[in-house]
């Protein structure tokens, strides 16, 4: 069975992210370390069917995710190796929680997350030279630190092993996991973005991209989302996708060596 995990509500979240904010490390490292133990007294559940995660789970799961922060400074101020540090968490994330993607869309789970179990790896990852944190890593959507790093293991990397998922979420950078994440059209097909990620990385390994890796990133991505417009570029078998997401690779490496039209095919700018 799925598991369920607790979710705070709405004015919860909104006052613990308000406080939390304005804590440093150590503060926050004792506040989620003094937690009530059981999550039901400050805690709702969704009403779906499910397995609700025990105390000694939640506590697993926040050790789990402390020991990849250790590997990176945690908790001192010098972080090292963010982009790698991320992709450990993320992928712990991903296969501890065992969690559907409907259980993954409440923005009440993630704020239990970072408000009441991880405070302190939010505040360790984000807190600026001023002394605070935005409220919005704490806060669900799409800024908040663990359910963006969850969504990036699902989406891109569910479909591989552990090792596999770590290299694959540490090579691809920030701004081209945004591209990727940010565009529905385009991550709601699972099967694509995981075939374009393996491809993408196979062609920066293999030296086929010259110009600036998030430039490409982006530029492909245009060119997708009017293929896929018009063609179901998911339902294409294995090889004959890979090959029109390699062509497309190479056209916009072309493009943009020459100066051409951001996500136009090459023909419509002959045209």
């Amino acid at each position: 069975m799925p598991r369920l995990f607790p979710h705070l509500l709405a004015d919860v979240g909104r006052q613990a992210a308000s406080a939390l904010s304005a804590m440093d490390v150590t503060e926050a490292t004792r506040r989620a370390e003094e937690r009530d133990g059981d999550p039901s007294s400050i805690s709702v559940y969704s009403a779906t069917g499910g397995t609700r995660v025990t105390p000694q789970e939640l506590s697993e799961l926040r050790a789990a995710v402390l020991a990849s922060a250790r590997e990176y400074g945690f908790p001192a101020a010098n972080r090292k190796d963010t982009q790698k540090c991320e992709a450990h968490i993320a992928v712990t994330l991903y296969r501890r929680m065992d969690i559907t993607a409907n259980e993954a869309a409440s923005e009440g789970l993630w704020e239990y997350l970072t408000c009441v179990l991880m405070p302190d790896i939010v505040i360790w990852r984000f807190r600026d030279s001023g002394g605070t944190t935005s409220v919005d890593r704490f806060l669900g959507g799409r800024r908040n630190n663990f359910h963006r790093l969850w969504w990036r293991a699902y989406v891109l990397a569910g479909n591989l092993d552990d090792g596999e998922a770590v290299r694959l979420l540490g090579f691809l950078g920030e701004d081209e996991m945004v591209q990727m994440l940010e565009r529905p059209g385009l991550f709601g097909n699972l099967r694509l973005m995981r075939v374009y990620c393996s491809e993408f990385r196979r062609a920066v390994a293999e030296g086929e991209i010259k110009r600036r890796r998030a430039d490409i990133n982006r530029d492909v991505h245009k060119r997708l989302l009017r293929l896929t417009a018009i063609r179901a570029m998911g339902m294409l078998p294995e090889d004959v996708l890979r090959e029109e997401l390699r062509d497309l690779i190479r056209q916009s490496e072309r493009s943009l060596v020459r100066g051409g039209i951001p996500g136009v095919p090459e023909d419509a700018e002959a045209g």
